[in-house]
């Protein structure tokens, strides 16, 4: 009897260890990176907006940033050694699902409310076009081509536009990769995930005759730490519990 009690403990522990790893693995953090290149060898330049996230249950976390540039002079060498810092000034949590949304002034479980209401009418955060006409369940994800970008597994469907002399004018790719339960901006805009489990990341555009390249995409997705995960968890019990969210 010791021993099948035993077991029955076993099994438990297992189980219930199962069970927060997958509730872990559900919880994410990713930016959504904006990145205009310039291939033009006598006038190359590149830009590139970067807007961070998180997601906790049904919740995106967006968290709204300063990019501040700390320059130093390094004595001897004559020259300026410059690093870029992200301050966060605010965070906007958004009902994923029930579209709402809540500012409020910092991550942590003692913040201040600062705004609420419909995600279509907040004036914070980035919003991307909601007239998008993309179904990713149009592409194949099968027979899609791998690539590894900021170290993950991608995969990604491309076609190209070609002009009357048959030349390349226009290539896009669009992007997928196979998370569970991954929210993003582009989840709000509901696209749906392809073969019901690859969530779309964004695309690319390569415009071969003006040199130059665009994309949008959601890049370096990790896990939610466990501190970031209580911390979130209290955030939105309060926020729900005031009838906020």
């Amino acid at each position: 009897m010791c021993n099948k009690k035993s077991s029955y403990f076993f099994v438990f522990i297992l189980l219930s260890i199962f069970h927060l790893k997958v509730i872990a693995q559900n919880n994410y953090t990713h930016k959504l990176l904006f990145e205009f290149n310039s291939l033009d060898a006598n006038q190359s330049k590149a830009n590139t907006t970067t807007h961070f996230f998180s997601s906790y249950d049904k919740y995106l976390f967006e968290y709204i940033v300063e990019e501040k540039i700390e320059s130093s002079l390094i004595v001897g060498q004559d020259k300026v050694d410059g690093k870029v810092r992200f301050d966060t000034i605010s965070i906007q949590i958004i009902d994923v699902l029930n579209k709402k949304y809540v500012q409020i002034d910092r991550f942590s479980k003692k913040f201040i409310l600062l705004n609420k209401g419909d995600y279509r009418n907040s004036t914070i955060g980035l919003k991307l076009n909601t007239t998008v006409d993309f179904n990713p369940l149009n592409h194949n994800i099968i027979s899609s081509s791998d690539t590894l970008i900021c170290n993950q597994k991608i995969k990604y469907s491309s076609d190209t536009i070609r002009k009357s002399n048959g030349s390349d004018s226009l290539i896009n790719k669009v992007y997928f990769a196979q998370f569970d339960n991954l929210f993003t901006l582009w989840t709000l805009l509901g696209i749906p995930n392809a073969n019901g489990n690859f969530t779309f990341l964004g695309f690319s555009s390569a415009f071969l005759d003006q040199k130059l390249t665009l994309s949008l995409q959601v890049k370096d997705i990790q896990p939610l730490g466990k501190r970031e995960q209580e911390i979130s968890k209290t955030i939105c019990e309060k926020l729900i519990l005031e009838g906020f969210l």
